[in-house]
């Protein structure tokens, strides 16, 4: 079977980058990925990436940015190597100091009642950008995909 073949999900991977791994090697040993869409799996209450009872780890219902960037660079690194792991670093960094910028000018504008949310997105943000310099520090130090 395509599993026995392939092997399963890269337990390197935190959260998001399974799949991606995953449907690359399939198609790398020659099996198709297709989309099934009348296929449906449910996550009960964001279930699947809980963290201290919030659903998402940003307070904001959205994705966890520190999963989601280092499972990225982790990818990168896996699958296209370590120079285009780096570009992609620099892409992360840039567009998360930016988009942190932006985040913090906005602030003051932000209703009363949604600046302890707006304020956990920033925490995100910062959060996410210290996890892609750790990652870009750990994997130029060891030479290997930061764990």
């Amino acid at each position: 079977t395509c599993w026995e073949k392939v092997g399963p999900l890269d337990e390197r991977f935190h959260f998001y980058g399974q799949d991606l791994d995953l449907c690359l090697r399939v198609r790398q040993a020659g099996w198709r990925v297709a989309l099934v869409p009348d296929f449906r799996v449910m996550h009960h209450h964001g279930a699947s990436i809980c963290a201290s009872g919030d659903q998402s780890g940003t307070g904001g219902g959205r994705q966890n940015l520190e999963l989601l960037w280092t499972d990225l660079l982790r990818w990168a690194h896996k699958h296209r190597g370590k120079r285009w792991a780096g570009r992609a670093v620099l892409a992360l960094a840039l567009g998360g100091i930016l988009r942190l910028l932006f985040h913090s000018a906005l602030a003051p504008f932000q209703p009363l009642d949604e600046r302890p949310s707006y304020r956990e997105q920033g925490q995100a943000l910062r959060t996410a950008l210290a996890a892609v310099f750790r990652w870009r520090r750990a994997a130029t130090a060891s030479n290997t995909p930061a764990e």
